[in-house]
């Protein structure tokens, strides 16, 4: 049935198209690039049509009759998987009949059990606060102090990645619901001495500014999840008409049940174009909210890198090394400060630029310790130093994710209250007694020969504050009965001195609770 199903789609598109089309994803005027992928070609013609459409399902089904070559499989994972299956072949053949503009990693129009909040509200116009050095310069106090503190609190793991955009742009959502010192601490945390109406301003100008195109792209979104119940949670429309106004937020009423965590990690993939599928494997009980930003990076070098022919060393200690894939290249920019040199390498168009940073390992300068000495001056000098210059640069290629939950990264920067039951989040609960349940962060990156992919997401999980709990460990003799509530007679009555009489006793240091 299935196999019939999907030869009459071919058949459909193969009257429909009636022409070929080239994707804009590579459009075939843009330089050429060893090697080029051009999405949805399988069979490598330089255009996508029903014969790239046929083969993908051919392929995807393992008929033997399926040649298709180690390029054209690159070519045909459109939904960036490393899988060619149906997903692909669906992506084709909607571009082909032109209900898709471009293929790789392309979402159409997700649909969502859960109810979206904002059909009702009109966003307002906003001007936006223009870009001034003392915003950037708190954001880059932001950005070093949490890079600091997740580094150090993160020593066992041989990676770290960050996206300091999607932790203020969740955090700035949630900050908007915050009142008293609640709010003050957050504030602090995000901007220093800038409150938050001014940060709502700077934020919306800075990201509606943030460049983007086919050749160096920057995808954001935020949305929220809130629990379809009003007896729960109620979220005044002053909030939800901020969030919309300066955060361009989905909101999206929900039952959060299974059906709603699957919504949201479609969503978070959707929105990061398939790097982060995953992000919740539960939504617990007194979760209330979940405010969430996603964002997608994905750019092109302006001069590609080449890749070495043998394996290089790569030092993980001055007397270890391991065999890397390494390439070659060169950078548009030197970087240097007392105790580091780097460079600054472009993607096309200018809009973006990979930093390598090296501590001087002449001055004994580890990575921790250049870290330890990172703060928002000392970075914006750095990157004020740039010099341009050619610079001959060896990079490895490499490709990894990582995730951590910022609770105690955020608190030890001095937001300690809003995770705590005394948090004042009154201004997105009327009801009160809401409070941060955990910052989870998650990022992906993979950097090779042609570029750079790199995806984020932060959730803020917004729990209800219920009756303090009474502890009762029974863990001596204790009395107990089985009681007819009815009339509270006892049907059992017993005492418990000895729960395993058959084991032989020790010494109280002997045994672990």
């Amino acid at each position: 049935m299935k196999l019939k199903k999907t030869l009459c789609i071919l058949a459909a598109a193969n009257l429909i198209a009636g022409s070929c089309i080239v994707p804009s994803a590579a459009a075939a005027d843009e330089p050429s690039v060893s090697p080029q992928v051009i999405y949805g070609d399988a069979d490598e013609s330089g255009i996508v049509d029903v014969s790239d459409a046929v083969l993908i399902a051919k392929f995807a089904s393992a008929d033997s009759t399926a040649k298709i070559t180690d390029a054209g499989k690159i070519n045909a994972d459109v939904d960036l998987n490393e899988v060619v299956d149906s997903d692909d072949l669906t992506q084709v053949l909607e571009f082909i009949v032109h209900l898709r503009k471009t293929l790789g990693a392309q979402t159409v129009n997700p649909q969502y059990q859960s109810v979206n909040l904002l059909d009702g509200i009109t966003p307002n116009t906003i001007e936006g606060k223009k870009v001034d050095d003392a915003f950037v310069l708190s954001q880059l106090n932001f950005s070093s102090e949490l890079f600091r503190n997740c580094a150090f609190a993160e020593q066992e793991k041989p990676n770290l990645l960050i996206s300091p955009l999607s932790v203020t742009q969740a955090l700035a959502m949630t900050a908007n619901g915050a009142k008293g010192e609640t709010k003050k601490q957050m504030e602090q945390v995000l901007g220093g001495t800038l409150e938050m109406n001014a940060l709502n301003e700077y934020y919306y100008d800075y990201t509606s500014n943030l460049a983007s195109s086919e050749k160096a792209s920057l995808d954001l979104a935020n949305s929220i999840w809130i629990l379809d119940d009003e007896s729960v949670i109620k979220v005044p429309q002053a909030f939800l008409q901020t969030t919309a106004d300066y955060y361009d937020s989905a909101v999206f009423r929900a039952a959060f049940d299974e059906g709603t965590l699957n919504d949201i990690n479609a969503w978070i993939s959707d929105n990061t174009h398939g790097m982060i599928p995953h992000m919740l494997d539960q939504i617990d009980t007194g979760n209330v909210m979940f405010l969430i930003n996603a964002l997608a990076f994905d750019a092109k070098w302006s001069e590609p890198l080449e890749p070495l022919d043998r394996k290089a060393n790569f030092y993980v200690q001055a007397d270890m090394v391991k065999p890397v894939d390494m390439m070659k290249g060169t950078a548009d920019a030197y970087i240097s400060d007392k105790y580091s040199a780097g460079f600054l390498k472009y993607y096309e168009g200018g809009d973006y630029a990979f930093a390598a940073i090296l501590p001087d390992a002449e001055q004994a300068v580890t990575i921790s310790d250049y870290i330890g000495m990172m703060s928002g001056e000392s970075l914006k000098a750095l990157l004020d130093s740039r010099k341009k210059t050619e610079v001959q640069v060896y990079v490895p290629k490499f490709s990894y994710d990582y995730d951590i939950v910022l609770n105690d990264t955020l608190s030890r920067m001095g937001m300690e209250l809003p995770f705590l039951p005394a948090a004042d989040f009154t201004g997105l609960d009327s009801l009160g007694g809401t409070y941060i349940d955990y910052v989870l962060h998650k990022t992906f990156i993979s950097v090779d020969e042609l570029g750079t992919k790199a995806g984020a997401a932060t959730v803020v999980s917004m729990r209800k504050n219920s009756m303090p709990q009474t502890i009762i460990r029974l863990d001596c003799p204790f009395i107990y009965m089985i009681l007819d509530m009815h009339t509270n007679l006892p049907v059992f009555m017993g005492v418990l001195n000895d729960p395993a009489p058959d084991i032989q006793a020790g010494k109280v240091a002997n045994y672990v609770s």
